[in-house]
């Protein structure tokens, strides 16, 4: 017959219970392993009791078994009760707590140090908004006040005063330097006038044509550039070469970038090898336009000498004449002082003879008050453009403008 469920349920209730023996959790206890034993000799104290007893008669059974007490089998050692199973026991169980309360003390110490460094900052604002407050203190006389060096810069401290002293020691050296220099320059010269025989005023006259030869020869040069400038412009659009290489084919010589009074450079062999350092002349306009004719594209340093955009130079107006040069942005024209003629007068205003060289006029043909009529033949509208007539000019009267001749 098939048992039901609920007589399967009532057979396991009813199973029986056994009831442990007394002691058996401290005999477990004390069969323990020792971690530090071999792995060979790791085994159950259990299995070693159960085959001693049934090697052994029921009879004669130690005293520990009867005892309640079993015997450690061979080679296991016991550990008492209460004793720790490692040296170190007691800081593998307390670690977590050691390290939490580490890390509260380190975290007391990063507080306390700010906190002491606000005060000290606290303490020095309040310093500085005393110091603020407090009224200015006269100032002392100018008989008591340190006197200043020559840039401009008070010593404060013991380095300032060292290191001006010791600027002021290499400035009389160089000083110093210059002076013999000088003079070893003035010995040389006298002894060269000895040899020739000549005396300072019969050499002088000597220096200064040589002086004017070099300064003419400059000039020379820059017409010769600003005729390479205006070339190129005419091949690309009326607009000036960015740099002297790219108009080098324009340019007949590179002996003509090196001004002759310039004794510290000198000239390239080529242009693969040419630089900056191998002329002499500054080129203020880079890609200029030729429609601004007084604009200054070259300009020599040394004799003052400019080229304008128009081709032409005009001669040490950077020396005599700087009041004339205005600058608009990054361009620098020469504008020289004109005169106005006064309304209704008839009368045209007096030429600058440069300007009048330049366009090919004779001196006194603009006082008549009648554009000229010999070549160069210009119309009044094209002499108005270039500068040559004021705007307030008016044609006199039974008088018939010439008609520009055709080209051949």
């Amino acid at each position: 017959m098939k048992p039901t469920e609920a007589e399967i349920e009532n057979l396991l209730r009813s199973a029986p219970q056994p009831r442990p023996p007394a002691g058996l959790k401290d005999r477990l206890l004390q069969q323990l392993p020792h971690p530090a034993m071999k792995r060979n000799h790791e085994i159950p104290q259990a299995r070693s009791l159960a085959s001693r007893h049934r090697a052994e008669p029921p009879g004669s059974r130690p005293q520990a078994v009867q005892t309640g007490i079993a015997e450690p089998g061979p080679g296991i050692q016991t550990i008492p009760a209460g004793r720790p199973h490692t040296p170190l026991g007691w800081l593998a169980n307390w670690w977590p707590a050691l390290a939490a309360a580490g890390f509260a003390l380190a975290c007391l110490a990063v507080l306390a140090t700010q906190h002491s460094e606000l005060n000290e900052l606290r303490r020095q604002v309040e310093a500085l908004k005393r110091e603020l407050a407090a009224p200015a203190p006269a100032s002392p006389p100018a008989a008591e006040a340190p006197a200043s060096t020559p840039g401009g810069v008070v010593p404060g401290s013991r380095d300032d005063l060292e290191r001006l002293r010791g600027l002021k020691r290499q400035l009389s050296g160089e000083v110093a330097a210059l002076e013999a220099l000088r003079a070893e320059n003035e010995k040389l010269h006298a002894q060269a006038l000895s040899q020739s025989g000549l005396t300072p005023a019969e050499v002088q006259p000597m220096l200064d044509a040589r002086a004017k030869a070099r300064s003419i020869a400059c000039v020379n040069n820059l017409k010769q550039l600003g005729l390479a400038a205006r070339i190129w412009a005419t091949d690309h659009g009326d607009i000036l070469p960015p740099d002297f290489l790219t108009m080098s084919h324009q340019i007949a010589s590179l002996k003509i970038l090196v001004c002759p009074e310039d004794a510290s450079r000198q000239p390239a062999e080529n242009w693969s090898v040419f630089t900056p350092a191998n002329t002499s002349y500054e080129f203020l306009a880079p890609s200029g336009s030729e429609t601004e004719p007084m604009q200054v594209v070259f300009f020599c340093p040394i004799h003052g000498h400019i080229c304008l955009a128009d081709g032409s130079v005009q001669a040490g107006v950077a020396k005599t004449q700087p009041q004339n040069f205005v600058r608009r942005g990054e361009k620098i024209f020469f504008e020289p002082p004109r005169a106005v003629a006064p309304v209704g007068s008839g009368a045209v205003p007096q030429m600058d003879p440069p300007l009048m060289e330049r366009y090919g006029l004779r001196a006194g043909a603009a006082t008549t008050g009648v554009p000229p009529t010999y070549p160069p033949k210009m119309t009044p509208e094209l002499m108005r453009r270039y500068g040559l007539l004021p705007s307030n000019y008016q044609a006199a009267p039974n008088v018939i403008e010439p008609e520009p001749e055709p080209a051949p």
